[in-house]
C-alpha cells in the first residue's frame, strides 16, 4: 500500500484548535438562542483548548453584559 493513502496523525495543537472551534460554535449557537449562561460555558471550554481564542474572550464579555441587562430589566419590571 501507498503510505500516502493513510490519513496523517493530527498534532495535539491541531486537535486543540479543532475542539476549541467546536465549543466556540456551540457557544455562538447558544448565544443566538439567548442562552447566555450556556454560551459562556461553551466559550470558556473553548478557551481551555485554545487560550488565545480572542473571539471567545470577546463573546464572553458580550454575554455577561446581556445577562446583566436581562437582570436589570427583570428588576425594573418587578419594581414597576
Amino acid at each position: 500500500r501507498d503510505l500516502h493513502s493513510f490519513p496523517t496523525r493530527r498534532s495535539s495543537d491541531q486537535f486543540n484548535e479543532d475542539v476549541s472551534k467546536i465549543y466556540s460554535d456551540l457557544g455562538a449557537f447558544s448565544q443566538r438562542r439567548g442562552d447566555f449562561q450556556g454560551a459562556i460555558k461553551s466559550y470558556t471550554r473553548a478557551l481551555a483548548f485554545n487560550p488565545k481564542h480572542s473571539i471567545c474572550l470577546n463573546n464572553i464579555e458580550i454575554c455577561k453584559k446581556k445577562l446583566k441587562k436581562k437582570k436589570t430589566d427583570a428588576v425594573e419590571l418587578f419594581e414597576n
